[in-house]
């Protein structure tokens, strides 16, 4: 496995260079070869990179969304990053009495006469942050539920 790890990305450099060295035989003029073959190789090196750091970017920033299910909530505290947005999204929470969203997602972080709080800790790939559901309520409903996340340093 290492092997191919370390034979793939001069293999893709290579069929990169082919692949420029086609397109750009017909469109650029250059004046020596040398130039020609020194700007293939540049563009090659350089649509390798922005691909591999793209990719590296979409794979650390992709988080998968879990939908609220009450059982895993409680059963599974670690997964409860992964249901937020479901709970912001899905107006699951809207309409519900402040004791009915306590008894589905349980005691909150913090409470007073206008919002419950409850802050869930996540461990993404490189960082963490603290992520706050806050949920607010009048009357003794809710009427509006927010998401804030933010990085722990």
């Amino acid at each position: 496995m290492n092997l191919l790890f370390y034979i793939s990305g001069p293999l893709i450099i290579l069929i990169l260079f082919f692949v420029v060295k086609l397109v750009i035989k017909n469109r650029f003029h250059f004046k020596t070869k040398a130039r020609r073959i020194v700007f293939t190789i540049l563009a090659s090196f350089i649509i390798y990179l922005v691909t591999v750091l793209s990719a590296i970017y979409i794979f650390f920033s992709f988080t998968p969304e879990l939908d609220f299910n009450q059982d895993a909530w409680r059963k599974e505290p670690a997964k409860r990053h992964l249901m937020l947005e479901d709970l912001k999204g899905s107006k699951e929470l809207i309409s519900n009495t402040t004791m009915e969203v306590k008894a589905k997602l349980g005691e909150p972080s913090k409470e007073d006469n206008e919002i419950l709080e409850y802050k869930i800790l996540e461990a993404g790939k490189l960082d963490f942050y603290e992520n706050s559901l806050i949920i607010y309520f009048e009357n003794d409903v809710v009427y509006k539920v927010n998401l804030k996340k933010r990085k722990l340093h």
